[in-house]
């Protein structure tokens, strides 16, 4: 299944969500019933101590989610 960003976004360079960034994040949000869930695996280099992920990070991740979560209410309001 693809993600919305593979589906709607294939060229863009988000740093968070772009499938076209090769050094971003690479977040895929995928529609799961009513739901749109993030997916992401961090590395240690996403650290900000040891085991901790960077708040930048988490808040770049909630931004291009939420905002692939409105996208899609939208669009399915057709």
């Amino acid at each position: 299944m693809l993600s919305l960003q593979e589906q709607y976004a294939k060229k863009s360079i988000c740093y968070g969500c772009g499938p076209a960034n090769a050094h971003g994040l690479q977040l895929q949000s995928r529609v799961k019933g009513d739901l749109v869930v993030a997916f992401f695996e961090p590395q240690p280099h996403h650290h900000a101590f040891p085991g901790v992920l960077n708040g930048g990070v988490i808040a770049t991740i909630l931004d291009c989610d939420c905002n692939w979560a409105a996208c899609w209410f939208l669009m399915q309001q057709g």
